[in-house]
């Protein structure tokens, strides 16, 4: 499918194979479950309000949103001039590897609240400064490509902040949209094991 000077917007659940528009005036939203194999934007808007599901997803010139409450999952990214925008408490869950090009993108976070990108590989194509991550948002991310000495490659602006991919903090509630939040309550605990504890010689006396 292909969106020209228009808007595309799915409130039910929908399953496309390709999805495309290089058109600045065109806005791609979902509000219920949209799943994407692949999908190229140029300078076009995709609004993720609710559960957004794409394998593989090359923009350029591109913004990108995520409502409060809502998950954009995606296997594989290639941004390039990208612009994508958290809300508070939203998620954004790269599982595979998400590429910057060289022209400058930029990952935001709210003002308040707060919001997660979960990356699992960042691959920065070295050329001026591929990403700049701004807001109150925190990135997990444990393989990343480095700065040098001389060059830098990406910018952490104050909130925003990088820790290890395992080690997020963030606490965002499960909601129908984001498939159970991260690190909401109401879970199993990891540990259950009672610990024990000698008490050495005792006396048991009842009535």
């Amino acid at each position: 499918a292909t969106v020209t000077n228009g808007s595309f917007t799915n409130y039910g659940i929908a399953t496309i194979q390709k999805l495309s528009s290089s058109t600045s005036g065109t806005i791609v939203r979902n509000e219920g479950t949209l799943t994407v194999n692949n999908a190229d934007f140029t300078n076009a808007t995709l609004e993720a309000v609710c559960h957004t599901t794409i394998k593989t997803m090359k923009t350029n010139g591109a913004t990108i949103s995520i409502a409060s409450g809502s998950l954009l999952s995606l296997e594989d990214l290639n941004a390039t001039g990208t612009k994508i925008n958290l809300a508070a408490s939203s998620i954004l869950d790269v599982t595979a590897k998400v590429t910057f090009d060289t022209w400058s993108n930029n990952l935001m976070g709210p003002s308040s609240g707060q919001a997660l990108a979960r990356l699992k590989k960042v691959e920065l194509i070295k050329g001026g400064t591929p990403i700049t991550y701004s807001g109150n948002v925190e990135v997990a991310c444990s393989d990343h490509t480095p700065n040098e000495q001389y060059n830098t490659y990406y910018v952490v602006n104050s909130p925003a902040k990088i820790v290890p991919y395992d080690k997020s903090t963030v606490v965002i509630a499960g909601t129908s949209c984001n498939a159970g939040g991260n690190n909401a309550s109401g879970g199993n605990p990891t540990d259950q094991t009672v610990t024990e504890v000698d008490l050495g010689t005792y006396s048991y006396i009842f009535e």
